[in-house]
């Protein structure tokens, strides 16, 4: 040990680097928060998918109970059949465009 060593500034020092290595900088932080935010997003993307997929799948039922009930007649199902897409997918373009049969 050096007589002109400060020891009460080497402490602070260590210490200040120890806590530095404990705890993330902001700016890191930031970035896990925004990468975990993202995930969280395309989980709820692919769970609204899913919902839409379900969805999609009961309008043949829902066809098949109208025309057996009478609510809706063959030309009225001709007429639906013939019509302009249901919805479309991402840009506009004739292949992503969903139809019913």
């Amino acid at each position: 040990m050096d007589v002109g060593e400060n020891i009460g500034a080497k402490l602070r020092a260590d210490q200040a680097e120890a806590g530095q290595a404990a705890w993330p900088r902001p700016s890191e932080k930031r970035a896990a928060m925004a990468r975990a935010l993202e995930q969280e997003m395309k989980a709820k993307v692919e769970e609204n998918r899913a919902k839409v997929v379900l969805a999609e799948a009961e309008v043949p039922l829902a066809l098949a109970a109208a025309l057996k009930s009478g609510n809706m007649g063959v030309m009225d199902y001709y007429n639906m059949k013939i019509s302009r897409p249901i919805r479309t997918c991402g840009n506009r373009s004739a292949e992503n465009k969903v139809w019913i049969y």
